[in-house]
């Protein structure tokens, strides 16, 4: 017999050490999903269980042998916590299978892009994935081999969880501008789509509907809210201090007089490593750093942190905005720069999640208008107080109500008005390909790459590794010994564990149009002459066979139309900062010290 749904989160939450909460939203949400209902759109505070809920009706068909949907798509706005959600969802399942009468063969992975030659992509029963991958590989950008529709076939009639979408807004707005349409294409190749959040802008929830209506897709939505009046958020109280520091300078001392466990967000991966040196340099064992410029292996380590049972009672991390969704932890402070009214809901939502606790927010601004665009960061300081933000922690309504008198209308049509020509062109080529999508999924992916440059994101991500230091010194002994060649083809069995190599140093470097700068952190001195190095392997090759291809300049606009190609540049090492005692600090400055 299959277990019920509360048995399911009965099961989780034990697993956990907690306590069950019956939260009634759970069973509005459940009721919409079992009535068919193909989006739905789930509004909780944080740490209220909103990961729980939504997960529960697929696990409910795994344990009763029956299948609604062909697999789960737990979806992510950046790949810095894919591992720690993955670990979390793992232990879940875990916990319901010891409690199912039948045993069940249940497979789950993570996939956030990267460099993986010769493997399917987002396999397994459950996946967990960014927004950025699911969409490159359900539109056939990123495939194996040929094989384009097998990731069309992957996700249709699959349940997509997407998880703190309005994480993936920008200066222009454009991710949020765009991401209506690609919503209408998982609906329409069958799948049931979860929009799950805690501060979604009411302007988003209008424009996917609107998009929706337009494209003659009346599908079946709800919308489904906590409500503070019949459900009271099972954790702690956050007591909200605005200050007036700038925690480049105070973040120090603010947190050798708080309690700890402790949560420090930094707007920007400079400023956060100069906090997290201030803190080793003063004596701090407990002190860990995360950011989304750390390599594969480093950071799922880290990411491990919170899924590792006792911790330190003096722990403290020092992050960027990476943990601002996926982190399940209870903090006693958060220590935050000022930052949008949503990203401070969510960071305050990192604290107090069990028991009360202390948020810090400096209104400082500098920081905040070099990552935020300036008219949403005074917007924001113009809304918020204290109390405010308190309540938005726990009542979604108090929540939804400050992030609507951010984000209206006019400050959104001032942020598209901001961008410039062909910014807005590349909206309309976005958006005019998600369009005709349906109508050409068996057409050649190489006519339509102008139009899916940016499918997601302005910009793109430039896809790094670091090589072991011999590796690395052998190749740049192998160009300079061919300084005329472009492309250098090697077969050594040193590098025969290459691919295993690339994937576990990668990282990736975000890139905007108009960053078409001299990216010091990946280019290399060859007999006097500065090259940009990438890595070429064949995809079914079991020799230790690659090649080094040599670039003078990257033209990022130009990068853009390789889609299907994943070759990472090599990062210089001098550039990728490691610790007298080891501990990785990242490519901290990629421009350079003159940025």
């Amino acid at each position: 017999m299959a277990m019920e749904y509360w048995e399911i989160v009965e099961a989780i939450v034990a697993g956990r050490g907690r306590r069950l909460q019956k939260y009634r939203y759970f069973e509005d949400f459940w009721k919409a999903i079992d009535e068919d209902n193909r989006l739905i759109f789930l509004k909780a505070p944080t740490g209220a269980g909103k990961t729980e809920a939504a997960i529960t009706p697929f696990l409910s068909d795994i344990l009763g042998g029956q299948r609604r949907w062909h697999s789960l798509l737990y979806v992510l706005p950046t790949r810095s916590l894919v591992y720690n959600m993955f670990r979390r969802i793992c232990r879940s399942a875990e916990a319901c299978l010891e409690e199912n009468e039948k045993p069940v063969k249940l497979v789950i992975s993570y996939d956030h892009g990267g460099y993986a030659p010769g493997k399917a992509y987002l396999e397994g029963d459950i996946t967990v994935t960014t927004y950025d991958t699911l969409l490159y590989t359900f539109y056939g950008f990123r495939s194996y081999g040929h094989h384009i529709l097998l990731s069309i076939g992957k996700l249709a009639g699959s349940l997509i969880v997407l998880d703190e979408v309005q994480l993936l807004q920008d200066s222009s707005w454009y991710s949020l501008t765009i991401m209506p349409y690609h919503i209408l294409n998982l609906l329409r190749y069958g799948a049931t789509v979860v929009v799950m959040t805690a501060t979604l802008p009411k302007i988003f929830l209008e424009e996917t509907l609107r998009t929706l209506e337009y494209a003659g897709q009346r599908e079946s939505y709800s919308i489904i809210e906590m409500d503070p009046a019949v459900d009271a958020a099972q954790r702690g109280r956050v007591r909200v201090k605005l200050i007036e520091d700038d925690l480049a300078d105070t973040a120090v001392e603010l947190v050798e007089k708080c309690e700890k466990p402790a949560l420090i967000i930094m707007n920007t991966v400079e400023r956060a490593v100069s906090v997290f040196r201030k803190l080793k340099d003063k004596g701090h064992e407990a002190v860990h750093l995360l950011h989304s410029r750390l390599i594969a292996r480093i950071r799922k380590h880290r990411e491990m942190i919170f899924e590792g049972g006792k911790l330190p009672k003096e722990l403290i991390i020092v992050s960027t905005q990476v943990a601002e969704a996926g982190i399940d932890y209870d903090f006693k402070t958060l220590i935050t720069e000022l930052a949008p009214a949503d990203s401070l809901i969510q960071r305050i939502g990192r604290c107090g999640r069990k028991e009360d606790g202390t948020a810090l927010i400096s209104m400082k601004s500098d920081s905040a208008i070099r990552v935020y665009p300036k008219v949403v960061i005074e917007r924001t300081s113009e809304n918020i107080d204290e109390q405010i933000l308190e309540e938005s922690v726990t009542n979604v309504r108090a929540a939804s109500a400050l992030i609507d008198s951010v984000y209206t209308m006019e400050i959104i049509e001032e942020l598209r008005r901001s961008s410039r020509g062909e910014i807005k062109e590349r909206v309309e080529l976005s958006k005019s390909f998600a369009k005709i999508f349906p109508e050409v999924i068996f057409s050649k992916r190489s006519l339509y790459r102008e139009e899916a440059k940016s499918l997601l994101r302005l910009g793109m991500e430039l896809p790094c590794v670091l090589l072991p230091d011999r590796l690395y010194d052998r190749i740049i002994k192998l160009c300079e010994k061919d300084p005329k060649k472009n492309m250098i083809e090697v077969s050594d069995p040193e590098f025969r564990d290459l691919p295993k190599i690339l994937e576990e140093n990668a990282l990736s470097l975000s890139i905007r149009p108009d960053e078409n700068l001299r990216i010091r952190g990946i280019m290399h001195r060859i007999q006097d002459r500065e090259f940009y190095l990438q890595v070429r392997v064949p995809t079914l090759s079991e020799e230790p066979r690659f090649w080094i291809m040599k670039r003078e300049e990257v033209d990022i606009n130009n990068l853009g139309k390789e889609l299907e190609l994943s070759d990472p540049f090599i990062i210089n090492p001098e550039y990728y900062e490691i610790s007298s005692d080891g501990y990785h600090l990242g490519l901290v400055k990629p421009y350079g010290e003159n940025r």
